[in-house]
């Protein structure tokens, strides 16, 4: 909770995922009931929507060394904006804005997964890393069944199109925790370094024997 590194990181993770569960707990309905979308159609949003995923997979080394680590985490953290065309597609823009929206959200989240991952662990104590990455996963994982139950709850009494805009809405907001954070500032794992020295001073001023 003190890491200046892992706790943006999972903050973020954590807020992300709530809104993103909100989001697609409903976004079938969304795309059938309010798009009259056939199955063929959503397959088909769905293929052009892992593209994204596998641009994002090829591109993210690549602008680690173009950009530098914090710069890309905080423009993917970002990345939720794209979701808003979701909400907002209707008619003949149904398809185009489905996919788009999820192609560029997709590439991000990639990009932002495999950084933050990174970054983690390259901070991380060998000792650490399984109880580092167990607790990361508990508490953003966690957030997945409840936040999709809640989903399927505001589609129920709100309606679908408001639950899509709210899930996006605040997808498209959890970058700001990135903005606010230290994470920004770094270039190169060196950097990561630097920013932890502190912590790592503190940690161990507080695990040393008393004198």
């Amino acid at each position: 909770l003190r890491h200046p590194i892992l706790r943006p990181n999972l903050e973020f993770t954590f807020t992300a995922n709530i809104f993103n569960s909100i989001l697609f707990s409903v976004f079938l309905l969304f795309a059938v009931r309010h798009l009259s979308l056939s199955a063929r159609q959503i397959g088909a949003v769905f293929v052009l929507a892992n593209v994204g995923s596998l641009l994002g997979a090829f591109l993210v080394t690549r602008l680690q060394r173009l950009f530098g680590i914090g710069r890309v985490m905080l423009v993917t953290a970002f990345s939720g904006w794209a979701l808003l065309l979701i909400p907002f597609a209707s008619g003949s823009t149904g398809i185009p804005l489905l996919a788009l929206g999820l192609l560029s959200w997709g590439t991000g989240a990639v990009i932002y997964n495999t950084t933050s991952i990174t970054i983690g662990q390259a901070t991380t104590p060998d000792r650490l890393m399984a109880r580092m990455n167990a607790s990361r996963r508990l508490v953003a994982w966690a957030t997945i069944p409840l936040a999709t139950l809640a989903g399927g709850l505001l589609g129920t009494y709100i309606g679908l199109e408001a639950t899509v805009l709210i899930g996006a809405g605040g997808r498209a907001l959890a970058g700001l925790i990135i903005l606010a954070s230290p994470v920004r500032s770094i270039r190169t794992l060196a950097d990561a370094d630097e920013l932890m020295e502190p912590f790592n001073a503190s940690l161990a001023a507080q695990l040393s024997p008393s004198q």
